[in-house]
């Protein structure tokens, strides 16, 4: 049987802390990197932002030349993520955070203690896939599932 925590009380503040210690430490691990400008040195500067303003992840790490956006979230239990699950809780806010500006790549990660789901084929196949294909320029254009 399932271990089950009600919203509220031991269950959010299990998530309050996880995420809080995951940010110190991608935060704590950011190394100076330097970029070479007009033929100077100079260190590359990094933005980070905690729980964006009208969502978008729950921590961003913006630099000059790269993205990354983390959606955190505790299980309570460390139970399994269902896919239903990461589609309606995760992949919408992490959504929020896409930018139109596509010159510099951007990395979307869903960061947890819980398991995977009996979903390890879709993943592997489809989410992978997603890496090494490239955006259309419209997008809205190819979400017809009248083209299988």
């Amino acid at each position: 049987m399932p271990n089950t925590v009600a919203s509220g009380g031991s269950g959010t503040i299990n998530g309050v802390v996880y995420q809080l210690l995951w940010t110190l430490l991608r935060v704590a691990g950011l190394r100076v990197a330097t970029s070479v400008r007009a033929g100077k040195t100079q260190p590359e500067s990094v933005t980070v932002i905690v729980e964006p303003h009208g969502g978008g992840g729950d921590l961003q790490l913006k630099g000059s030349s790269s993205l990354v956006v983390e959606q955190i979230k505790a299980r309570s239990g460390g139970g399994p993520w269902s896919l239903r699950n990461v589609i309606e809780d995760v992949l919408p806010d992490l959504f929020l955070a896409v930018e139109v500006d596509t010159s510099k790549p951007a990395v979307f990660r869903f960061v947890t203690e819980g398991r995977m789901g009996a979903w390890c084929t879709i993943y592997e196949g489809f989410f992978r896939g997603l890496q090494v294909r490239d955006a259309p320029d419209d997008p809205s254009a190819d979400l017809d599932d009248s083209k299988a």
